[in-house]
């Protein structure tokens, strides 16, 4: 994961694939107002072709041998899991200014 930018009032960070495969990332945008409160968030996938095919024949056998696999076209990387949850969980904390 890397933190693109992190201000009063933007924040921007981008999740690499669990494929490896450079043209597969998630951004994650987050925009303030001045009193701190979330305006508009959204989650961007950059998805240039399909995940190699040895990453789509590894994953299909996990799914087969009940273990959880991936799938999709992006796949959150493992190391990342505990800071996009903590991602989410500020969002859902934060009152927006939208009256949600």
């Amino acid at each position: 994961m890397d933190r693109l930018l992190e201000g009063n009032r933007f924040q921007i960070m981008r999740f690499s694939c669990g494929c490896y495969d450079a043209g597969h990332s998630l951004s994650v945008v987050i925009e303030r107002d001045d009193e701190g409160n979330v305006i508009e968030c959204s989650f961007e996938p950059y998805l240039v072709g399909k995940p190699r095919l040895w990453w789509r024949i590894k994953q299909a056998i996990k799914c087969l041998k009940g273990k959880d696999g991936g799938l999709g076209d992006f796949t959150l990387r493992e190391e990342d899991y505990s800071e996009m949850v903590n991602l989410v969980s500020s969002l859902v904390r934060t009152n927006y200014t939208s009256g949600t």
